[in-house]
């Protein structure tokens, strides 16, 4: 007879498949959120530059008036080409 620390220490020797696979899902599900989470965080915190700041009138969706009237604003165009550009829109 084994004794109560032999029986005890024998029932983990055994190897279960079905345990494995599940251990093995586990990681890989622990690690797919993980980086899913630190993909969200650097995201959260590094932001992203706002509609139209990357220096692109129409980039936020704006009509052809708005991006004229972007470009007047920014001092790209003079007055003159602004009434025109706005004539020609119009």
């Amino acid at each position: 007879m084994m004794g109560f620390w032999g029986s005890l220490c024998n029932g983990f020797v055994g190897y279960n498949p079905v345990g494995v696979a599940f251990g093995w899902l586990m990681t890989i599900a622990l690690v797919g959120g993980l980086v899913l989470l630190a993909i969200w965080l650097v995201r959260q915190i590094g932001g992203h530059a706002p509609a139209g700041a990357s220096g692109n009138p129409f980039s936020s969706g704006g009509s052809a008036m708005e991006a004229l009237q972007l470009r007047y604003a920014r001092g790209e165009i003079t007055r003159e080409q602004y009434l025109q550009m706005h004539d020609d829109l119009a």
